[in-house]
């Protein structure tokens, strides 16, 4: 089965990391925020009330509810919630001393005041990550939820033609943190891919049943070829796995031409505009604790160019940390150019 862990960024912007994840993935997994007490009728209910923006978060994600209900997308995995990584990420960074640069960014006086602290995750979760001191903490969770499970993670890459980058730990800083980012692993493989831009969450749905037949292969093929990569292999073995995806999504390819010509330019049961883009996926090996380190690197850097106060203490390089010695698959997913 092929799990990805989606970044409740790219979910609430509808940005083509969670939209290639929710259709070619078995599964998706994301963390959804939710009220400190629990997440019973009534939790929820306070919450709305004390969290304004909470409201508004989860209209903001009504139009994926099918995709929740049919199982598609999930906050847990194996009964362990994604949220959690979430709020432990949200406290570990804020006392560890490798993360000791970002502090200045965090908002280590909100984690005793928990109703605040999910109001201002929402409101930022709405606005597409422009503070460091949630979409950081989201981003390296996720990393390490993806690390401990096995599964593969998505990101947005530089050429990425919606939304901002939600590893950045500031807003000048995204392309930064994604070329400090491409130095840190190596490329397993890469793939060209057509898939929904736009679309509802029922018009996914019926797209994944109507190509299940040539997803199932690719999945496969796009998980193996994952769960090995952190594992010495042959070159000869490194190319049959690559021509295995590529035959596998040439496949997937034609059936998504043929499946989604009259679909395309019209308004779909929700009303949503339907339309398609090419992805270029990049699957490559980080260290767990990727986040973190490039995140301080281009902290560094946005200083020495003048995006950052330059009267600031300069970052220190980050100390490793105890995910440095572990992996976390990730496929980095950008819009290739129309022609």
């Amino acid at each position: 089965m092929l799990t990805i862990a989606v970044n409740p960024y790219h979910l609430t912007l509808r940005e083509l990391p969670a939209m290639a994840s929710l259709l070619l993935a078995d599964k998706a997994v994301t963390a959804l925020p939710t009220p400190p007490g629990g997440d019973t009728r009534e939790d929820v209910q306070r919450a709305m009330v004390t969290c304004p923006r909470y409201t508004r978060l989860l209209e903001s994600w009504r139009w994926a509810s099918p995709l929740w209900r049919c199982g598609a997308v999930t906050s847990l995995h194996q009964g362990d919630d994604a949220m959690a990584d979430v709020r432990g990420a949200m406290t570990t960074m804020a006392s560890d001393p490798a993360c000791k640069p970002l502090h200045p960014f965090l908002h280590k006086e909100m984690l005793t005041r928990p109703d605040e602290l999910l109001d201002h995750l929402c409101a930022d979760l709405l606005k597409g990550g422009p503070d460091p001191g949630f979409c950081v903490p989201v981003a390296g969770a996720m990393d390490r939820f993806a690390a401990r499970h096995g599964l593969l993670v998505t990101r947005s890459g530089r050429d990425a033609s919606s939304g901002k980058s939600v590893s950045a730990a500031s807003g000048g800083t995204a392309s930064l943190v994604q070329r400090a980012e491409e130095m840190l692993g190596r490329t397993v493989f890469t793939l060209a891919l057509p898939v929904l831009a736009s679309a509802s969450g029922r018009t996914l749905e019926d797209l994944r049943a109507d190509l299940e037949p040539e997803l199932s292969p690719l999945r496969q093929a796009i998980s193996e070829t994952a769960s090995a990569a952190a594992e010495p292999s042959t070159a000869a073995t490194v190319q049959a796995q690559q021509r295995r995806i590529r035959e596998a999504g040439a496949v997937y390819a034609q059936a998504f031409e043929d499946v989604i010509g009259g679909m395309l330019d019209r308004d779909d049961d929700r009303g949503i505009r339907v339309t398609a883009a090419t992805c270029r996926i990049v699957c490559r090996v980080l260290p767990a604790d990727a986040v973190v380190r490039s995140s301080v690197a281009a902290l560094r850097t946005a200083r020495r160019v003048g995006l950052l106060n330059r009267d600031e203490p300069d970052a220190a390089v980050a100390t490793e940390t105890p995910e440095a010695s572990r992996a976390v698959i990730t496929l980095v997913v950008s819009a290739m150019p129309r022609e």
